[in-house]
C-alpha cells in the first residue's frame, strides 16, 4: 500500500534500536529544546521575574530567541512539559512581526455570499470534552518526558523509539487546533512549542538545502530519508505555531522548509508531465505528487503573506502559483478531485486520497484571497462538491483519519465563503462514529490501524478541536440537536 511504501522508503539504514533505558537525550546536557518561556507558579512565592526580560538559550544555533507573547505571564505549565532554560536578560527582545495581509479587492460583480453554517454550541461543547479527553490520552502515552520526543505507538514500541516526522507535524496540528480555542487552557500554547521543540530535533542541517529527515538524523539517529511532502506539512503547522506563540525559530524553519521544497521541483522539461515536486528526496523515487506540491503552494502563499520584502514576496507568489498551475493541469480529473502521483515515466497514478482534496481547497481558497479573482473560489467549491460526491460516511472511514482530518480543516475553510450545511454535517457524523466505533473507553486512545498510533491519535482529536471551535461566537444557523 502507499501507507507502506511511505514506511519502507523511510528506513534505508540499519541501526541497533535504542531502548527506553538508552535514550538520554536530553538530560545528557547535549542540547536544549526549544519552546516557550514560561514561568513557574509556586506555592507562596512570586510569579517570577518580568518575561519582557527573559530569554531562552538554545542549543542549535546559539542565538538567544526573542520570546514569544508575554500574555502567558501568568500561566503555569504541567511539570514534566518545562522545556526552556529561562532566566533574566539585560536586553529587551524586539519586537514580534504581525503584518496582516492584505488582499486585493474582491471583484465588485461578485454576487455577495451567505453566511457560514455553523454548529450548535451543544454540539461544539461535546466536540471539547472530547477533545480533551483524547488530547490528554496521546500526552500520557505517547509523550516520553524524559526525552521530550514522542513515540510513534502505544503501547506498542517499534524498533525505533521515536515517532516519524509524518506523525510529528499532524500533532503539532492538532496542539495548534487547541490552542486557539475559545477559552483555550493555556497549557496548550506551552504544548505547541514542546512539540516545535520535539521535531527540531529532526532538522537536518548536513545535507543542502537544510530541512527535516523523516527520523532523526545523526548524530541522535541515523541516516534517513527526507520526504518533501513531510516537510511541506511540517512548515504549514510551523508557521502557524508562530502566528500562536511569536517564536522565530518557527517562522525561520518555515522559510527554511520553502527552499527545500523548492529544490524539489523537477527541473525536466521534456517527456509526458514534467516538473512538479517530488514525493521524497532520493533517485529510487522520482514520483511528483499532489500532496508534495499543492502543500507547498500553500506555504509559499502564506509565508508571501507575511512578507515585508517585495522581492521575497514575488519568490513565495511565483513559486506558488507554479505549483498550483502544475497539479491542477496535471492532476486534476473529470470530477474535479486529483489524482495521486504522476511516475518517472509520466504514467499517472489515478488513486484519490482525501488530503489532496483539501491541499488544493486551501490552496484555491488563499489564492483568492489574495488575487481577489472568483475563479479560484470557483475551484475550490467545485473540489468541495465533488468530495461530497465521492464520499459518504462509510467511504471516509476507508481513508486514513490523517488524511480526513486535513480534508475537513480545508472544508470548513470553504463553508465560510461557499457555505454548504452538508460540509459540518459530514463532519459531525464522522467524528461520532469515530467516537464510537473506533475509541477504547477505557483509555480514550483510538485505533483506526494496529497498534494505536501516535498519527492516528492526532488527527482524532483534531477532527474533535475543529468541530469545538468552528463557528464560536458566531449566529447559529446549524439546528440545535442536528449532530
Amino acid at each position: 500500500s502507499r501507507l507502506q511504501q511511505r514506511h519502507a522508503c523511510a528506513i534505508h539504514s540499519r541501526m541497533q534500536p535504542r531502548r527506553r533505558g538508552q535514550r538520554g537525550i536530553i538530560h545528557r546536557g547535549r542540547w536544549l529544546l526549544p519552546a516557550l518561556a514560561l514561568v513557574i507558579a509556586m506555592a507562596g512565592l512570586p510569579a517570577g521575574p518580568a518575561r519582557d526580560n527573559d530569554h531562552a538559550s538554545l542549543y542549535r544555533g546559539g542565538a538567544d530567541i526573542p520570546l514569544p507573547t508575554a500574555a502567558m505571564a501568568d500561566a503555569t505549565p504541567t511539570p514534566e512539559r518545562v522545556l526552556l532554560n529561562v532566566e533574566a536578560a539585560t536586553v529587551t527582545p524586539p519586537p514580534v512581526a504581525t503584518t496582516t495581509p492584505t488582499a486585493a479587492p474582491l471583484d465588485a460583480t461578485a454576487t455577495p455570499e451567505a453566511a457560514p453554517v455553523t454548529l450548535s454550541d451543544e454540539v461544539r461543547e461535546q466536540a471539547r470534552k472530547r477533545a480533551n479527553a483524547v488530547y490528554r490520552a496521546l500526552w500520557q502515552e505517547f509523550y516520553l518526558p524524559e526525552d521530550r520526543l514522542f513515540r510513534e505507538m502505544a503501547p506498542y514500541e517499534h524498533g525505533y523509539p521515536y515517532s516519524y516526522l509524518w506523525p510529528l507535524s499532524q500533532t503539532l496540528g492538532l496542539s495548534n487546533e487547541m490552542a486557539v480555542l475559545p477559552d483555550a487552557d493555556s497549557q496548550h500554547l506551552f504544548d505547541v512549542l514542546s512539540t516545535v521543540g520535539a521535531i527540531e530535533l529532526y532538522f537536518d542541517e548536513h545535507r543542502e538545502p537544510a530541512a527535516y529527515s523523516s527520523y532523526i538524523p545523526p548524530p541522535y539517529g541515523h541516516e534517513n530519508d527526507r520526504f518533501y511532502d513531510d516537510n511541506a506539512w511540517v512548515g504549514l503547522e510551523l508557521l502557524r505555531a508562530w502566528e500562536l506563540t511569536g517564536y522565530e525559530l518557527a517562522l525561520e524553519r518555515a522559510g527554511q522548509v520553502f527552499a527545500y521544497l523548492v529544490s524539489g521541483w523537477d527541473t525536466a522539461d521534456e517527456g509526458l508531465h514534467p516538473c512538479g515536486v517530488f514525493w521524497i528526496e532520493s533517485m529510487r523515487n522520482r514520483d511528483r505528487n499532489t500532496v508534495s506540491t499543492a502543500p507547498a503552494a500553500k506555504l509559499g502563499l502564506l509565508l508571501a503573506a507575511q512578507e515585508d520584502d517585495p522581492a521575497r514576496r514575488r519568490f513565495y507568489e511565483q513559486w506558488a502559483n507554479r505549483m498550483y498551475a502544475w497539479v491542477d493541469d496535471n492532476l486534476r480529473d473529470s470530477t474535479g478531485l486529483y489524482w495521486d502521483h504522476i511516475g518517472e515515466d509520466g504514467a499517472i497514478d489515478e488513486s484519490i486520497f482525501t488530503y489532496n482534496q483539501g491541499a488544493m481547497i486551501g490552496a484555491s481558497l488563499l489564492l483568492h484571497q489574495t488575487t481577489g479573482e472568483t475563479r479560484y473560489l470557483d475551484r475550490a467549491e467545485k473540489i468541495g462538491q465533488a468530495a461530497l460526491e465521492r464520499w459518504a460516511l462509510d467511504g471516509l472511514l476507508a481513508q486514513p483519519v490523517a488524511f480526513n482530518a486535513i480534508l475537513f480543516q480545508d472544508l470548513l475553510l470553504l463553508n465560510e465563503q461557499r457555505p454548504d450545511p452538508r460540509y459540518p454535517d459530514l463532519l459531525v457524523s464522522y467524528a461520532d462514529r469515530l467516537w464510537s466505533g473506533h475509541r477504547d473507553p477505557t483509555t480514550n486512545l483510538f485505533t483506526i490501524s494496529s497498534p494505536t498510533s501516535l498519527l492516528d491519535q492526532s488527527a482524532a482529536a483534531r477532527i474533535y478541536a475543529m468541530l469545538a471551535g468552528y463557528g464560536a461566537g458566531t449566529p447559529q444557523e446549524h439546528a440545535d440537536g442536528d449532530d
